[in-house]
């Protein structure tokens, strides 16, 4: 309680009893966990001339060396341990002991202690400019040395925020202006003359290096439109920052303008700005990003709009109004693009039986969306039970009492259904056996049946943990006690663990329940390998010391488990030989090393050897030896850029994309060089087009028209690409190939409406994103059965968007299962019957398999065409069948 509350709050080592306080492993404990507080050592006075104790305290807080005795103070381990990490204990070193490393220490350390070193030093150029580079501010306290105008242009270049502080004179020196204004993070173009940041040259420059600057520039520079037009193809984030009568007059007067800044502006909590600009541009920005939606509340009640806007996400509807969510034409439309759209509809909606039919053709699940009437409407439970048992969770009670619709809902279920049985039928011996063939069910069945030796049978040939809810006299059964020990019960629950067999069958399935066997069990040989083996080495945890020090055994499993290493005796962890053979195996093992191991360049090298990603694993500044780096680089090491940029060239950069794209970003940032190189953008974009927008920050491959025509990636999402190409037909085709979603984001209306119309690309773009391009197809098209048929020869997925008439046609489900194994989840329940459409669906797609009905998944021939093409599909056949074959 004490160690959490010394953890927790910072008042708590006020209150400790003075017991404690002399209680030399607590007082270790304590200063350890105190981390919130600035010097704990000030609360045990016993201890502050403990050699041990005070460098352990100064370690975890550099502050407590004000704490220390007076001889302590003189030790220059505790020293420069002190000024490590807490610069401004500076003030309390003997002045006799302090040097100019010293010093140099602390101000790395705490830039803003520069006022407690000694006087002699505050005129060392250097360390002025170390101090500098983080505290601008001590310069006030150095007048004098402020007119050496080399010295001068130093700061400037180190802290561009630095020319506040100089004389008029040198504020006007254009140089130094020049280059405090290029400093990206700490820019000093505020603190220049009128007259430089009337410049339109220095202005572009600090704009460019910080978008804060516009702020700064002068008056006429903001209200110059051309001036903020550069402005902004360099930036994208500045209309905040503009003067307001220059915005409001773009806003108001300059349309194209505003289309520009639009099209390259992203921040929704300014959307609502434009408001007033009128509705062309509203609309402008909704077909720019159409997420934009939720920042115009006034347009959550325009029909026209939420109807067009609908398709590109299921969070237009959920923000338009009640009214509209009334609407049977825009609920029907959500509900063919979105699953689960019914959820959203109005409650009248969800109570009317065509409308929720029609949601559960596209989409069973929208089921537990409708009304509590429809859902006791046993003819749509029915329907829905043969494609998803496990929505009987949302039917009524009485229906969930029907014993046929339960053993339908069980036949066709994936998830433990067994809860949401009828009480009556928890007490039928037929419902309780079926459910206890498929899911772990005996803490919710009736108590009686825990009794019934089949039932439990059943139930832990599955789910081996559920033998202890059996009742005394079935767990007592041997036999039972080993089906369930092979089926993942822990050996924690079976009463006869001085039963050797047992155990030796127990830890053959999980080396893990070595920990629950005696000592004599932990020493013999046999189980102790067997349980190593199953567990991958991490059962030496539990094995006794003898195994523990057994050097063969642990290279065994340490090749391929470096976590073995966490659990070998302390005598082999005290031997550097061992240690080095270790990590030649595997070096990632260093992780597992005491601290001063883990700070040992020979220890680190071993291990770096054998595996470059050990190198996070090392402490003491090692991970940025460049020596190490470089070998770590040459044996694998991934995410290189953690550990700085300087030795990054383009390999490197490609093989770090390659592994992690997100690192691109970061490393754009720091190697300008490379922001326009099409390889290093291409590399990540193959993985997704979402890394297009890297560049865009840093370069001009984005606005580059053949490079987006170049790029490789496998979804060519329009969305993700700029605006202007979003009416480039060759672009447009070339998106649409791959991602047929790209229809919703084409800008001008009037390729939209010759794509529609289009029946040769519309069916080249079809195999794409389930077929959905042929809700965009024109009503024509989708009305002719001859494109209808080459739709769904392509793209059986095309099924879920068509009538009932076209789900019970043999003929167009016999091509639609021939190149989509899902096309079968859109067959009406009559075809699911049907045993020739089935064997032709799982002779091209075994695991359609999962669709059928129960009686064709018992079908041995069935299921034997589906297993010899691929074995894993035998988990879609009945369960009687699977334990018959298994």
């Amino acid at each position: 309680m004490v160690m959490m509350a010394i953890k927790n709050r910072l008042s708590s080592l006020e209150c400790i009893g003075e017991k404690l306080k002399q209680d030399r492993k607590f007082v270790k404990k304590a200063i350890k966990l105190a981390k919130r507080v600035v010097n704990p050592l000030q609360y045990f006075k016993d201890f502050q001339d403990d050699e041990e104790i005070c460098k352990m305290a100064v370690k975890c807080k550099g502050s407590s060396y004000e704490s220390v005795s007076d001889r302590l103070k003189n030790d220059e381990t505790i020293i420069q341990d002190a000024l490590s990490s807490a610069g401004s204990s500076i003030q309390h070193v003997p002045h006799h002991l302090i040097n100019r490393e010293l010093v140099l220490l602390a101000l790395k350390s705490a830039p803003f202690c520069f006022q407690f070193i000694p006087p002699e030093y505050k005129n060392d150029n250097e360390l002025i400019l170390i101090t500098a580079k983080n505290n601008p501010y001590i310069l006030k306290q150095l007048p004098n040395l402020l007119n050496e105008r080399s010295f001068v242009l130093e700061l400037v270049k180190l802290n561009g925020v630095c020319i506040q502080f100089l004389s008029e004179e040198l504020k006007n020196d254009r140089e130094i202006a020049i280059e405090a204004t290029k400093e990206k993070f700490n820019s000093g173009f505020r603190f220049l003359s009128d007259e430089f940041r009337k410049e339109r040259e220095l202005a572009l420059m600090a704009v460019k290096s910080d978008f804060y600057n516009l702020k700064h520039v002068s008056n006429e520079l903001q209200q110059d439109k051309e001036f903020v037009r550069i402005c902004i193809k360099s930036k994208t984030d500045l209309t905040s920052y503009m003067a307001n009568d220059t915005y409001d007059s773009i806003r108001i007067n300059d349309r194209e303008f505003l289309f520009e800044i639009i099209e390259k502006f992203y921040n929704y909590s300014e959307y609502k700005l434009y408001l007033s600009s009128g509705k062309e541009i509203v609309e402008r920005f909704l077909k720019v990003d159409p997420n934009c939606f939720q920042c115009f509340d006034l347009l959550h009640n325009e029909r026209s709009i939420v109807m067009e806007l609908i398709p590109h996400s299921i969070d237009i509807l959920k923000l338009s109004s009640v009214e509209l969510r009334n609407d049977r034409e825009i609920i029907r439309k959500a509900i063919c693009f979105h699953d689960g759209a019914l959820e959203f509809a109005s409650n009248v909606l969800q109570n009317e039986r065509e409308i929720v039919l029609e949601a559960i053709y596209y989409n069973s699940t929208n089921y537990k969306y409708a009304s509590e009437e429809l859902r006791n409407d046993r003819e749509i439970l029915e329907y829905v039970l043969v494609r998803n048992g496990n929505l009987i969770a949302y039917a009524s009670e009485t229906l969930r009492n029907d014993k046929n619709l339960v053993m339908l809902a069980l036949k066709n279920s994936t998830q433990n259904i067994s809860k949401y049985i009828g009480y009556k039928l928890k007490r039928d011996r037929e419902v309780v056996l079926e459910c206890a063939k498929r899911y772990p069910c005996l803490d919710v069945i009736s108590l009686d049946f825990r009794f019934d030796r089949e039932i439990v049978s059943q139930v832990i040939q599955k789910y081996g943990e559920e033998f202890k809810f059996a009742c005394e006299s079935i767990r007592n059964d041997k036999n039972l006690e080993l089906i369930a020990l092979t089926n993942g019960l822990s050996l924690k629950y079976i009463k006869s663990q001085q039963d050797r067999e047992l155990v030796m069958y127990s830890v053959k399935y999980s080396g893990e329940n070595l920990q629950y066997v005696n000592e004599e069990f932990k020493n013999d040989e046999d189980i102790t390998l067997i349980a190593m083996e199953t567990s991958n080495g991490n059962a030496l945890e539990f094995a006794s010391e003898r195994f523990k020090s057994d050097k063969d055994l642990i290279r065994k499993y340490i090749k391929t488990n470096e976590h073995v290493l966490k659990y070998v005796s302390q005598n082999l962890l005290s031997g550097r030989k061992f240690i080095k053979e270790m990590l030649s195996i595997n070096g990632l093992a260093l992780q597992f090393l005491p601290n001063r191991m883990r700070r040992d360049r020979e220890i680190v090298l071993h291990a770096i050897k054998s595996n470059g990603d050990a190198l996070p694993f090392a402490l003491g500044g090692l991970t940025k030896d460049c020596e190490l780096r470089t070998i770590a680089f040459s044996n694998g090491l991934k995410f290189k850029a953690r550990f700085g940029f300087d030795d990054l060239n383009k390999e490197l950069i490609l093989d770090i994309v390659k592994t992690n794209p997100k690192m691109l970003n970061i490393i754009l940032a720091m190697k300008k060089e490379f922001r326009n190189d099409p390889d290093i953008i291409q590399s990540a974009v193959k993985i997704d087009l979402e890394y297009l927008d890297y560049c865009a920050t840093y370069g001009k491959l984005k606005t580059d028209r053949n490079f987006i025509l170049q790029l490789e990636t496998n979804e060519f999402n329009l969305m993700k690409i700029p605006y202007k190409f979003r009416s480039d037909r060759e672009i447009v085709l070339k998106s649409l190939k791959s991602y047929g979603k790209s229809i919703m984001y084409i800008s001008s209306d009037e390729l939209k409406k010759e794509i529609s119309q289009d029946r040769n690309i519309l069916l080249e773009s079809i195999q794409s994103c389930d077929g959905f391009i042929f809700l965009f197809a024109s009503n024509e098209l989708q009305q002719d059965e001859t494109f209808i048929e080459e739709c769904i020869s392509k793209n059986g997925m095309v099924l879920r968007f068509l009538s009932e008439k076209y789900r019970n046609n043999i003929s167009l489900l016999m091509k639609a299962v021939e190149n989509n194994e899902n096309s079968l989840k859109f067959a009406s329940n009559n075809l699911l019957t049907n045993k020739e459409l089935i064997l032709h669906a799982v002779k091209h797609f075994p695991n359609s398999l999962k669709y059928a009905s129960y009686e064709l998944r018992d079908d041995k021939d069935i299921v034997m065409e589906a297993i010899r093409i691929d074995p894993k599909s035998i988990k879609h056949a009945s369960i009687e069948l699977q334990q018959t074959l298994q």
